[in-house]
């Protein structure tokens, strides 16, 4: 095997500030790693898992009901946040009164087309309601992002494998490597866990999962096979710190300073936006005045969350709304708040 090249060194030279590379120092330990890293994995993978159980119900509600979805005009009872409550007759079943996923525009009749499954009455959407489109890039951003880092980031698993390899073509294997076996057999069955929802929900009835909303079980699947990255991982650095070099892996490029410096910024303003809207939503077009009943009262640490019921040309529409500590202290449950919701969507209401 020929030595490094003048590339290894200088990229070398530019991984030593973040790595152990000198003489007497030692690799992070193990446990350290699996237990710091797993921590991470956990908590991103549950953020992944809803995303990925919300997408997932998605693409299913938009096969069964583009195959076997039958179209009725149903009467809106009742809204909330994210859901109508309609009524609807059907050859079969007769009246159904049941919730569906989408958003009320107001209508004098009160009228919406829905589609409701041929093999479950109960499981409708409105007609109009398109999933949202964003899933994929949603999910896919961090990926790609977690790839780009891994390979050309200073403190990423490339650069991790470069340094250990250069250290121990240094300073010589050890003389009892460590075993492989324990963390390829726990990185296995992370995997085979994370496939036991998978096949359950492949092997279920659709308009029985669609029914039961049985895809939120598969919120487990990215942070356990993200779990069992990380033990693969820690296996090839236990590899790379333990074996004898045969050969070098290629120079490769990192990652510009200002690219790195600028992507927490990037997520920052993104954050920073959201909160704003929400903090500061657009004012009403047509506002209307009337009152509401406090169904329950909450607070944080900042205000006052009250959820409250009111009546719009029939149509009961329940919401949470947040407001300060002086508009909500003393509030009790039936007492009665003055709001103001916006003629064009009565679903948007504060309280004056």
């Amino acid at each position: 095997m020929s030595g490094p090249g003048q590339a290894h060194v200088e990229l070398l030279e530019r991984l030593v500030p973040d790595h152990r590379v000198r003489k007497d120092d030692k690799p992070a330990g193990g446990r350290a790693f699996i237990f710091v890293m797993a921590g991470l994995a956990v908590i991103i993978g549950l953020v992944c898992g809803m995303g990925f159980s919300a997408w997932v119900g998605g693409v299913l509600q938009r096969a069964a009901f583009a195959e076997e979805g039958v179209p009725v005009r149903a009467t809106v009872l009742e809204t909330n946040d994210t859901q109508v409550k309609v009524e609807y007759l059907t050859p079969r079943s007769g009246r159904v009164v049941t919730w569906v996923d989408g958003e009320y525009r107001p209508d004098p009749e009160r009228i919406v087309p829905v589609l409701y499954l041929s093999g479950d009455h109960t499981v409708a959407q409105l007609a109009d309601r398109a999933p949202w489109p964003g899933w994929p890039l949603l999910l896919g951003s961090p990926v790609l992002f977690a790839v780009l880092y891994s390979l050309h980031h200073r403190l990423g698993f490339r650069a991790g494998w470069f340094v250990r390899r250069f250290r121990v073509h240094a300073q010589g294997p050890p003389e009892r490597p460590r075993r492989l076996v324990p963390l390829l057999v726990t990185a296995v069955v992370l995997v085979v866990l994370a496939a036991v929802p998978v096949v359950a929900l492949l092997r279920s009835d659709r308009t029985e999962v669609l029914a039961r909303e049985t895809y939120w079980t598969l919120i487990p699947v990215p942070p356990l096979l993200f779990c069992a990255l990380i033990a693969l991982i820690r296996v090839a650095y236990r590899y790379a710190e333990d074996r004898p070099v045969t050969r070098f892996l290629r120079p490769f490029r990192l990652l510009p300073a200002g690219v790195v410096r600028a992507t927490p910024a990037l997520l920052m303003a993104v954050g920073l936006a959201a909160v704003i809207r929400l903090e500061f939503p657009e004012p009403m077009a047509r506002p209307v005045r009337g009152t509401a009943e406090v169904l329950g009262v909450g607070s944080n640490s900042r205000e006052v969350e009250l959820e409250i019921r009111y009546e719009v040309d029939g149509v009961v529409h329940r919401r949470f709304v947040e407001v300060g500590d002086s508009l909500g202290e003393g509030l009790l449950v039936d007492d009665t708040v003055d709001i103001v919701w916006d003629a064009d969507d009565p679903g948007d209401v504060r309280v004056r």
